[in-house]
């Protein structure tokens, strides 16, 4: 879908040229982004999780889907009195 306003032409140009180039991440050096500042030391695993940062969330093997509509299904009424 083209946009018919009178930006449009730069617009595909731009996004035309984001495309073409290359979205490589550069080789960057991640040995110092992990400071420990405790005397214990991190196993590998722990290290690799804590690199991941403060986003990463573990996903759930089972989501209680039942439990979250009644939930929110008493919270819905709540509202309404």
């Amino acid at each position: 879908m083209r946009l018919a306003l009178p930006y449009s032409r730069w617009f595909w140009a731009a996004a035309r040229k984001a495309a073409s180039e290359s979205t490589s991440t550069p080789n960057v050096d991640q040995t110092n982004w992990l400071v420990n500042l405790s005397s214990r030391t991190h196993s590998d695993a722990e290290t690799t999780l804590l690199k991941k940062g403060l986003n990463f969330a573990a996903t759930p093997i089972n989501i209680p889907a039942t439990e979250i509509i009644a939930k929110v299904e008493t919270a819905i009424s709540l509202l309404a009195s």
